[in-house]
């Protein structure tokens, strides 16, 4: 008898709330949880077809493995066997820096993956690890680290109560938030522009979220610094308002000044390829907006001065005000566990330039 259950859709990090209605071992359908408090009902084309990936006739069931040229089913314990006898000979060979081990979607949704794969990683002892994040997020990381001392604390905006959404190299419609889990983006952006609220993407290209936007502009791929600081300048020109919970923690927001002190709006300008009166018009909405927030992504992490533009983000998000304010970008609660700061296991700072490519 067909019977309702209630799970999470661990394709993408936006984690959308699923009904699945199963019978026995068969998925029958997934749609939507209307009672989920985060999602509330919405399931992108991914979540919904989960039954007929379940059901391919194609998905593997089983173990395979090369013999005589064909790859032929395999016990799971034949699986392992041949794979721990072939990662000691590569190790005994050409040492354990000759493996890598990579962890991406859905795998780094799962708890227990998660844990299990620190363990993996640890017991191989090399130094080649590689994530969806090593792709297109460790600038954040980065930056996060060197200004908070945590490399996942990351501030995303609270587009509930934003009147002002400044987006950089973003796509959300398309990824439901990367580093920002945001299911039903439209309809998100739909009620902050009910309510009065403006939103600007900075891109590029025109993307799909920037079709939705007030205003798009065309940034010069990886000019993104270069508009920073010269809206940096202009906040701290008309006079920085920094939260007041934050105002006396603040350190090296002088220094900072006096470092970019030599950027003019027209030299900024040449370099991002946006005009002056585009930039200008921008900062006048920016400190107009009563809770405004800034947000970037890809697009400003998968460049050149990918953590440069990172730390800038942070640092007008301060200067604005909005750094962990309601409506302005916000600190979320991590939605999983580190092993390394469970309770009883010393708390240890994160490594960084341990090593070099260049």
């Amino acid at each position: 008898m067909p019977t309702q259950l209630q799970r999470i859709c661990p394709i993408c990090e936006a984690g959308c709330g699923l009904s699945v209605t199963v019978d026995g071992q068969n998925v029958l359908a997934t749609r939507g949880n209307g009672n989920d408090v985060f999602s509330r009902g919405h399931a992108c084309p991914k979540g919904v077809a989960l039954p007929q990936l379940h059901t391919d006739p194609d998905r593997l069931r089983t173990p395979l493995i090369r013999r005589e040229g064909q790859l032929r089913p395999a016990s799971w314990d034949e699986a392992f066997d041949l794979i721990g006898a072939r990662l000691a000979q590569i190790r005994e060979r050409d040492g354990a820096d000759a493996i890598a081990v990579y962890l991406g979607n859905p795998s780094a949704h799962n708890v227990g993956l998660g844990f299990g794969f620190g363990a993996l990683a640890r017991a191989l002892r090399t130094r080649h690890l590689f994530s969806a994040g090593s792709v297109d997020q460790l600038p954040k990381q980065l930056a996060s680290l060197l200004m908070y001392g945590n490399d996942m604390a990351v501030a995303v905006p609270d587009i509930a109560r934003t009147d002002c959404l400044i987006m950089l190299g973003a796509n959300p419609v398309v990824s439901n938030g990367s580093l920002w889990m945001v299911p039903d983006i439209r309809g998100k952006l739909k009620a902050l522009r009910a309510r009065g609220g403006e939103f600007v993407v900075i891109d590029p290209r025109l993307t799909e979220t920037a079709t939705l936007a007030d205003q798009h502009l065309p940034i010069r791929p990886g000019g993104d610094a270069w508009l920073l600081i010269a809206l940096l300048r202009a906040v701290h020109a008309a006079g920085p308002r920094p939260a007041p919970a934050l105002a006396h923690r603040l350190q090296g927001y002088e220094l900072l000044q006096q470092a970019l002190a030599g950027v003019t709006l027209p030299m900024a300008a040449a370099r991002c390829g946006l005009s002056e009166q585009a930039i200008t018009a921008l900062i006048e909405r920016i400190l107009r907006a009563r809770r405004p927030a800034v947000y970037g992504r890809v697009g400003t992490t998968l460049q050149r001065f990918g953590t440069l533009t990172s730390f800038l983000i942070d640092a007008l998000n301060i200067a604005i005000g909005a750094l962990d304010q309601p409506g302005g970008a916000m600190f979320p609660e991590q939605p999983f566990a580190d092993p390394n700061r469970l309770p009883g296991i010393p708390e240890r700072a994160t490594p960084y330039a341990r090593y070099h490519s260049r």
